[in-house]
């Protein structure tokens, strides 16, 4: 007969391979895009500081419940819904010189397009996941937001409510 703790320590390693999975696809994905990804990478709970380019997976917390219905109480074999975040930080254009000039139109476009492109990504890689038949099979949320730019960098933000398989 196995213990009840016995059987929870079998199962504790599942969010962390669920994490594993998150961040694989992500890089899967903009590999695929022909998009570099900062080298910097890891996991992280709690706020992450945005103070280089880096790639950061963020654990946010777990619920009872499928994704989009946790405020429901726990039925017998329901989900327990985990939720993450992708922080994708990269430099952000900021005012240089004496005077602080700030940087030219033509530069902050050139930032914008490069964050917009990273946003798009960062949603297919959340798709991919979705369609997967495991990892998606209990439902699915994923948005894609921007942080605010501090210190000559800006984090584009994808955040996962998913199912822990």
């Amino acid at each position: 007969m196995t213990s009840p703790t016995l059987s929870w320590t079998f199962q504790a390693d599942r969010l962390a391979k669920f994490a594993d999975y998150i961040l694989d696809t992500v890089v899967t994905v903009f590999n695929s895009a022909g998009v570099e990804l900062p080298p910097r990478r890891f996991l992280a709970v709690g706020e992450p500081v945005h103070d280089c380019e880096e790639l950061v997976l963020v654990f946010v917390g777990l619920e009872n419940g499928a994704p989009g219905d946790t405020g429901n109480p726990a039925t017998c074999n329901a989900p327990i819904t985990s939720s993450f975040q992708v922080h994708l930080v990269r430099c952000f254009p900021t005012p240089t010189g004496r005077g602080n000039t700030p940087p030219a139109a033509e530069t902050l476009t050139i930032s914008g397009l490069d964050l917009l492109n990273d946003s798009w990504l960062l949603m297919q890689a959340a798709n991919a996941m979705n369609d997967d038949p495991l990892y998606g099979a209990f439902g699915f949320i994923a948005s894609v937001t921007t942080g605010e730019p501090s210190g000559g960098f800006v984090g584009i933000i994808l955040t996962v409510d998913a199912a822990v398989p």
